[in-house]
């Protein structure tokens, strides 16, 4: 299969390339900025999220439908507002202080044992 030809190199065309990659860098600097602060911590740990789901995965672009969903931390099953399910509920992730959303430790710190100390 031929891949369709790409437009011809232009100065309109690297004008907007260079933006683009500008406008991500710096984004991407902010973001690990706040991060490495972690000036939002006490809405972040309410949310029961880690660090980088908080700075860096946010925001998240999600279906407007209520979904089904099992918790892979207990099993129980429930229903979230939009696409972007969590993967824990608050329940477990409070139990065993991981992420909603990514199972990670709520501090990323690294573990030995599931349970929490």
């Amino acid at each position: 299969m031929r891949q369709q030809p790409k437009p011809p190199l232009d100065l309109f065309g690297v004008q907007s390339a260079t933006d683009r990659a500008r406008q991500y860098a710096e984004s991407s600097l902010c973001k690990a900025l706040r991060y490495n602060a972690d000036s939002e911590r006490e809405e972040r740990l309410k949310a029961h999220q880690c660090p980088w789901c908080w700075y860096f995965r946010r925001p998240v672009i999600a279906g407007q439908a209520f979904t089904e969903w099992t918790c892979s931390g207990c099993g129980a099953e429930a229903q979230h507002a939009n696409t972007a399910t969590p993967r824990l509920c608050v329940a477990c992730a409070e139990k065993y202080g991981l992420c909603v959303q990514c199972t990670g430790d709520i501090e990323l710190r690294p573990r030995k044992k599931l349970e929490r100390k």
